[in-house]
């Protein structure tokens, strides 16, 4: 069983630690914002490296415990794998959070395999001068870092999930006498199909992620009850086709969509990122620039909260960051339901869109050059709105006396975290003579 690996491995890694053995061990993990990729990654990842390579790895996932909650989706996918009902007791999922290590530095381990990001936190260097990357699993951008340590060193952009390169690295490399536990396969295809939409074609699926469904299916908990004959499954297959993944996907949406019961700052840190920064204009200090992703749209999440500007003032200080910036991803109700009468009552799932929301702090100079930068990003087509279209209180372009603040619709849909990320940094890092 799944759940028996990651609980077994946990205890096993926190005895070490406890007996100061922690060296000894490889730890595997996601990035900072733990989404369903990132934990179902690490995990799989940990099992590969443990039981087919035979190198002692633990999954990490990096937020603490009572924060599992925030993520529905992921208890949602950890039930289907085999790890029971712990939508209502995140403490059962039996897997590693950072609150189960100690608070001080250093980290208690210093090897490490990266998978959902190929760039290695400060929080596990610090103090730690034999840290040390062993491999990177990734489907960002590649900051060309670990070249020399890291093996093997994966990075395939664009690919829709990094699970599926991970699923990949397993068919390629795990012999035919060591049996992929089913619920793995479940729990790789769960983060597959959150992350391509069911795998729909013409969006963010790729070739490597349609390879990994056709891998993983037939070693899933699916298999038994599979519609159509597992010999003719293949990268070809119309995933998007298959009735139980298009459940799954649909169960996996509304659970993740589901965010009425989250605050302000919940909804910030829920799938959250942070990046240190060097200003072009700026070159010996560095800055902090939050990326914030949330599946609402302003419209309804402003006029509800009646702190949210003290909120996001709260997190910047919170967080001590130069700059934040929320990206918002959801489907328009007010459109659907006008679309769904036009069409006679035929259910609509509304337009897609995408909103951002940028917050500099008492810096005058990157306000200067971030609002400018990210309005000329031809990757992002913004246009300027105003707070007062969502139903917030006016903003005459600043509140709390110091923040700017500048709220835009986002013309490009496909324009994810992943594409805003490195437009901010190549505003930020780039040469101080850039005409903006």
């Amino acid at each position: 069983m799944l759940a028996d690996f990651v609980s077994q491995t946990k205890n096993r890694y926190l005895q070490d630690v406890k007996d100061g053995k922690g060296g000894d061990w490889t730890v595997a993990m996601g990035n900072e914002a733990g989404d369903l990729d990132s934990m179902a990654s690490a995990i799989a990842y940990a099992w590969f490296a443990t039981v087919v390579k035979k190198s002692n790895t633990v999954p990490l996932i990096q937020t603490p415990h009572p924060d599992l909650q925030l993520r529905a989706e992921n208890l949602y996918a950890l039930s289907m794998s085999g790890f029971g009902d712990v939508s209502n007791d995140p403490e059962k999922v039996g897997v590693l959070c950072l609150d189960d290590l100690p608070k001080s530095s250093p980290f208690p381990s210093h090897k490490f395999s990266l998978v959902d990001h190929n760039r290695l936190g400060s929080h596990f260097t610090k103090d730690n001068p034999n840290a040390i990357v062993v491999s990177v699993v990734d489907h960002h951008e590649d900051e060309q870092l670990y070249k020399d340590t890291a093996d093997p060193r994966i990075i395939t952009v664009p690919t829709g999930s990094c699970a599926s390169l991970v699923a990949d690295l397993i068919h390629s490399q795990c012999p035919a006498e060591i049996a992929l536990i089913p619920e793995l396969a479940t729990l790789l295809i769960c983060s597959i199909v959150i992350d391509t939409n069911g795998l729909k074609p013409g969006g963010k699926a790729e070739d490597p992620d349609r390879q990994a469904m056709a891998f993983l299916l037939p070693h899933s908990t699916f298999s038994p009850a599979f519609p159509i004959s597992l010999v003719d499954i293949g990268p070809g297959t119309d995933f998007n086709d298959i009735p139980i993944l298009k459940d799954l996907t649909r169960d996996l949406k509304i659970k993740k969509e589901d965010v009425s019961r989250l605050g302000t700052r919940d909804l910030l840190r829920r799938d959250y990122k942070e990046y240190t920064l060097t200003p072009s204009w700026a070159k010996d200090s560095q800055i902090q620039v939050g990326l914030a992703s949330v599946p609402v749209g302003f419209e309804s999440w402003i006029p509800r909260d009646k702190d949210f500007y003290g909120a996001l003032e709260g997190w910047i200080k919170e967080r001590q960051l130069a700059a934040l910036a929320i990206l918002t991803s959801f489907s328009d109700e007010k459109e659907s339901k006008k679309k769904s009468k036009k069409e006679s009552g035929k259910k609509s799932k509304g337009k897609h869109k995408r909103q951002l929301l940028v917050v500099v702090a008492d810096d005058k100079d990157l306000a200067s050059r971030l609002f400018p930068g990210l309005e000329q990003s031809s990757q992002l087509q913004l246009e300027e709105r105003s707070f007062e279209k969502f139903g917030a209180k006016k903003v005459t372009g600043s509140f709390g006396g110091v923040l700017q603040a500048k709220v835009y619709k986002q013309g490009n849909m496909n324009a994810t975290r992943k594409v805003v990320a490195p437009v901010i940094k190549d505003v930020v890092e780039g040469s101080p003579n850039v005409n903006l």
